[in-house]
């Protein structure tokens, strides 16, 4: 079951790029999920995990 946060950085692979480095390439980013989404996910998960360890 993907949370909402993985179900947003999964989506962003089919929106065209228009910003940053990826921005250079538009349509051909299509396909690809963007790095920031991704990494911003695992960022929440790692703090909701770490949050319930304590």
């Amino acid at each position: 079951m993907k949370i909402p946060f993985e179900k947003g950085a999964e989506y962003t692979k089919e929106i065209v790029a228009r910003m940053g480095r990826a921005g250079t390439v538009g349509e051909r980013s299509l396909g690809y999920p963007d790095a920031g989404a991704g990494a911003h996910a695992l960022g929440v998960i790692f703090t909701e995990i770490a949050g319930s360890l304590k």
